[in-house]
């Protein structure tokens, strides 16, 4: 079966070179030296670090954060040059700026409903999550949810990244649990067949992102309900035996719950430790979650102990990039050298696919 890449960035404030609320807030705008030639460099740095994160693999979803329009992923696929990679699309005309973008392989899959964006915490009216509906050739689906949590900088920011945790939970159980409104029938309410039941529980989803606190966090770990043990994810769950109102009710109160290979970056012995550098301290802000489906041996499924941050002191191209300082920290972009890329590490991990 294909194998594809999947792979989150924060690729930090990749804006046009014009004045907007938003860039005039974040120091991107041209009185503050982002000129065409700046941007222009930004690009180029961002794709050749994405090229070479990919090099010799077949991307499957890049997902990224910080991105300003579709004009500037526009521009940036342009360099990139990977083809078969195709914006995730919605109605957005409700917001300013996108932050997190989806793409995904039109080889490999193909986007079967229109994307939703969900503006959360209002500090811009951005996507603090993105919801992405893709199908692989075979008609399996793949439930794609994008996260730009609240910055740890903003005051009172930990009880926003608990509502936005459960918000994303609440995403992740209209995924793989039917609701009261699809248990209708007939002016009844019935519990679907445990078959139904157990096709829907192990539905293949990624939670993905900037999520600005740690896997072992309260939001993380134990609002969105992320885990570090696999073992725990698979266990099969213990659906009602009967189909009436009661067992509807136990039905709606299971929870399900989430793997996160990215603990794996907290105790690794070679490679960074963390995605992101603040005050001398590593924190693993990014992560890649998954729902049970990926776990199982259904035709979307992740493969084990793939899950890396990509820390290139220096990346090949015709332009001085260095995305890493010699100590491995990630280097954020310098306008007066014009180098660097992203405060932030890019993470991928292996998926296979029909």
């Amino acid at each position: 079966m294909p194998v594809v890449e999947v792979v989150w960035w924060n690729v930090q404030r990749l804006f046009a070179p014009a004045t907007s609320r938003i860039s005039a807030e974040l120091d991107t705008t041209p009185s503050d030296g982002w000129t065409e030639e700046v941007y222009h460099r930004k690009l180029d740095n961002v794709a050749a670090t994405l090229r070479y994160a990919l090099a010799g693999r077949e991307a499957g979803v890049v997902a990224l954060g910080e991105i300003e329009n579709s004009r500037v992923l526009s521009d940036l696929l342009k360099r990139l040059g990977r083809d078969e990679l195709v914006e995730a699309t919605s109605d957005d005309a409700h917001l300013e700026a996108h932050d997190v973008t989806v793409l995904y392989s039109r080889a490999r899959f193909e986007q079967i409903a229109p994307a939703r964006s969900f503006n959360i915490h209002n500090r811009f009216r951005t996507r603090d999550l993105y919801e992405v509906t893709l199908r692989a050739r075979d008609g399996s689906d793949l439930m794609i949810l994008a996260n730009h949590w609240p910055s740890r900088l903003i005051s009172d920011s930990e009880a926003l990244r608990i509502a936005l945790a459960d918000r994303c939970r609440r995403h992740v159980e209209s995924w793989v649990r039917f609701d009261w409104t699809e248990m209708l029938d007939r002016s009844e309410y019935r519990l679907p067949e445990r078959a139904q039941l157990e096709q829907r529980w192990d539905r293949p989803g990624l939670v993905l992102g900037d999520f600005n606190d740690e896997p072992f966090s309260a939001s993380v770990a134990r609002v969105l309900g992320a885990s570090r043990r696999r073992d725990m994810i698979e266990r099969a769950p213990e659906f009602p035996r009967t189909r009436d109102l009661a067992a509807i009710k136990r039905y709606l109160s299971m929870r399900p719950r989430l793997y996160n290979p990215t603990w794996s970056l907290l105790s690794a012995s070679e490679g960074p430790a963390g995605t992101a550098v603040w005050d001398s301290d590593w924190f693993t802000l990014d992560q890649i979650m998954m729902t049970r489906g990926m776990l199982s041996d259904g035709p979307i499924h992740y493969v084990e102990g793939t899950l890396r941050a990509i820390a290139a002191e220096l990346v090949p191209a015709d332009v001085d990039v260095r995305p890493v300082s010699a100590r491995g920290i990630p280097r954020a972009f310098a306008l007066d050298r014009l180098n660097g890329v992203s405060d932030h590490l890019p993470i991928m991990c292996t998926i296979e696919v029909p």
